[in-house]
């Protein structure tokens, strides 16, 4: 009987290790003490490079999922100088762990027992469907592995069984489909192979659909499908109106939730604001931060700051006006915030200003 493939041979692990029926009988073959060796020194160092190589995929995998909500080349510019934020040290670390740990060792078993694609996608399955399939019309009965019975049976199916060990989730295609299928084909591969040698038409185990089984034609173009592919490109749509609807800048004000506001023996009315900038773009940008609204209204502090890409700051702004200019207990004041360095990116955010019209 053919020993199992495993699953790494359908991933990176193929490049590192190779499995192969005949290498495992020529492990099963007698050896010197110092073949043993050698081949143990070859096997840890094997071994090694497998998971470095797990590792690697899964790090490069962390990374690519932060890179979606920090810009990429920063990221990788702050974990090679070993600056990175520590949240992003913590998602990064996250990513690669669960990647790890489901595609290096729990494998199939995500497939299996975690993994809701195979059952919403069975839901969305009719018999016109391309699908990984069986054709047991021409496979049945099978012949089995002696030569009396391969004459006697009629069908094209040996019953190697090559087609359920290739299987990474262990399934047998020809009881029909089953939700534990991932699509990989390798059974076809397998079977193909199979009839080549025995000179038997290929494609016992194809992609086909159960009306073509059944011999009747298959629509491609069907009620379902062009329900399911406008859902398709509604998500599309969406995704890029909202890619496109991202500023590069975003700013929100609140007030002083302390002090409604302040007099000064100048005869001046003082409110403060906090101002949280997020500058979402992929670059440094120096900004300006201007105030309009009342006559003599003044900005109090710093009105230029820089901030680094993806950077978050809040600041403590300061505005005063003559109490003469307030001609009742609220105004509105515009707060103007923009990029000097790109005048495009700019917000302006209304507020209110406090103050006693008392003389």
């Amino acid at each position: 009987m053919t020993q199992r493939i495993p699953l790494q041979d359908l991933t990176s692990d193929a490049a590192v290790e190779h499995h192969s029926p005949q290498a495992k009988t020529t492990g099963r073959s007698p050896s010197t003490s110092g073949h043993i060796y050698v081949r143990e020194i070859q096997g840890f160092f094997q071994r090694i490079r497998r998971y470095s190589n797990w590792l690697l995929i899964a790090l490069v995998t962390g990374v690519t999922f932060v890179g979606y909500v920090t810009p990429v080349g920063g990221l990788v510019r702050d974990l090679f100088s070993l600056e990175a934020h520590p949240w992003a040290l913590f998602w990064i670390g996250f990513f690669t762990l669960f990647t790890y740990l489901n595609a290096g060792w729990l494998r199939h078993q995500v497939c299996l027992h975690m993994c809701p694609y195979a059952r919403f996608q069975s839901a969305m399955f009719d018999s016109h469907t391309l699908i990984v399939s069986y054709d047991s019309a021409r496979g049945e009965p099978r012949r089995g592995h002696r030569k009396e019975v391969a004459e006697a049976a009629a069908g094209d199916c040996i019953d190697c069984e090559l087609c359920v060990q290739v299987c990474p989730t262990g399934i047998d295609i020809r009881d029909g489909l089953q939700y534990e299928c991932i699509g990989c084909a390798a059974c076809i591969d397998a079977c193909d192979s199979v009839m080549a040698r025995i000179d038997k038409p290929l494609g016992l185990i194809r992609y086909t659909t159960e009306r073509a089984l059944e011999g009747k034609p298959t629509r491609f173009w069907r009620p379902q499908l062009l329900a399911y592919m406008a859902a398709l490109f509604s998500m599309v749509v969406l995704l890029i109106g909202f890619l496109n609807a991202r500023v590069p800048m975003d700013v929100e004000v609140a007030r002083d939730r302390q002090t409604l506001f302040e007099s000064t023996a100048e005869g001046r009315i003082i409110n403060y604001y906090t101002v949280t900038l997020r500058n979402q773009d992929t670059k440094e940008h120096q900004y300006a931060l201007s105030a309009t609204g009342l006559p003599g209204l003044r900005l109090q502090g710093a009105d230029t700051f820089v901030l680094a890409a993806n950077e978050t700051r809040q600041l403590r702004v300061a505005l005063n006006a003559d109490a003469s200019a307030l001609t009742q207990p609220s105004h509105p004041v515009v707060l103007h915030i923009a990029a000097l360095d790109e005048p495009s990116i700019s917000s302006n955010i209304e507020t209110r200003f406090l103050g006693s019209t008392r003389q």
